[in-house]
């Protein structure tokens, strides 16, 4: 039996992440150089949750709140939401979650910055749901987060239409959805379940996706770990998209199956146990986030990719020619990661315990 997949902190939940792209890109919208707890309560009230519910009970409300928040702009504030600034609250998982939100919520333009204020609030959501014993933080929590500083934006335009702080976070303390997970976020799953890969759908959608990787070109898995390694690349701040981020993408895929409690169908899973395999050697996703968690200066919102990965894609298709399998996946692509010693994937294994001669040995059986 595969471990179960490692969460280092409380993770934020679909709906969480959801209104942080909103809150980016309502500030790219007005022309903002950076986003705010002004900008994160706009999109809870324009969302649906039941943090939207106790803040406004009625339509009005939240139009009267929304009105407030449209109003002040940028320059009718008495804060400035600044409050932080410059100190590394929340650690990884604050600064990965605001990363992936610019990301998402960017095209071609420069993100605006989150404040101080945003962020520490945004830490404070996740320590919040993690003392109530949850996992995934939801909007509640994200709320909780943001009244935890009377002085923040967000407080201010509640305290423009004399809503009770102190009254709210009562009200939220004992609310259920305050210790209820949040929604799973299906990121890689969503494409594979529409394909009909996984263990759970009709022989249609089977049958396409056997169509569109026949002759060995692949498999919509490849793909996905390609996407999940951009996102993993973000979520460091990465300037580049490497061979050692398709490690990644294969890790943060697996986990994301294992906890929607899904798994390939065996058809597919016999060419797709790179992760499988790096598991029985003990590696998993938050260790080599761990190990490479050291951001880049640039911190970049869209990594380019390095030149090397399609080549590598390349090779693993190769592979499975060779041996004549019927699709290419992570079992083949994990191969031509490791095949060279000196290439990045093998020194970063070996120095996180991996015998990568034995792994390179089991990967040729």
């Amino acid at each position: 039996m595969r471990p179960e997949p490692h969460t280092a902190t409380t993770d934020a939940s679909r709906e969480l992440r959801e209104t942080l792209v909103e809150a980016f890109r309502r500030a790219i919208r007005d022309g903002r150089p950076d986003v705010g707890t002004e900008h994160v309560l706009f999109a809870l009230l324009d969302g649906e949750s039941a943090a939207k519910d106790l803040l406004a009970p009625r339509v009005r409300d939240s139009g009267s709140l929304m009105g407030v928040i449209t109003a002040k702009g940028a320059e009718h504030w008495v804060g400035e939401d600044r409050a932080g600034d410059g100190e590394p609250l929340g650690g990884h998982a604050v600064a990965a979650l605001l990363r992936e939100a610019a990301w998402a919520a960017s095209e071609d333009e420069v993100p605006p910055r989150p404040t101080g204020a945003l962020t520490a609030a945004l830490a404070q959501a996740l320590m919040r749901a993690g003392e109530l014993g949850v996992s995934r933080a939801n909007a509640s929590h994200l709320l909780m987060g943001l009244l935890h500083d009377r002085g923040n934006r967000a407080c201010e335009a509640l305290l423009e239409r004399r809503v009770n702080r102190d009254d709210l976070i009562a009200r939220l303390a004992v609310h259920p959805s305050a210790r209820q997970d949040g929604m799973r976020n299906p990121d890689g799953v969503a494409g594979l379940r529409n394909m009909g890969m996984l263990n759970e759908r009709g022989m249609y959608w089977g049958r396409l996706a056997r169509v569109l990787s026949s002759g060995g070109f692949g498999s919509p898995v490849i793909p996905t770990v390609r996407l999940e390694a951009e996102r993993q690349a973000v979520r460091l701040g990465h300037s580049e998209v490497t061979p050692v981020h398709l490690l990644l993408g294969m890790l943060a895929l697996d986990d994301q199956l294992a906890e929607a409690g899904l798994r390939l169908r065996a058809e597919w899973a016999r060419t797709n146990k790179g992760a499988e395999l790096l598991r029985e050697r003990g590696i998993t996703l938050a260790a080599m986030v761990d190990a490479l968690a050291e951001p880049s200066t640039a911190d970049p919102f869209r990594p380019t990719m390095h030149e090397e990965i399609g080549r590598l894609l390349t090779r693993a298709r190769l592979r499975c020619h060779e041996r004549g399998d019927p699709s290419t996946g992570t079992t083949h692509l994990l191969a031509v990661l490791v095949a060279e010693p000196a290439e990045p994937c093998g020194p970063l294994l070996a120095s996180l315990g991996v015998d990568t001669a034995e792994l390179r040995q089991a990967l040729d059986r």
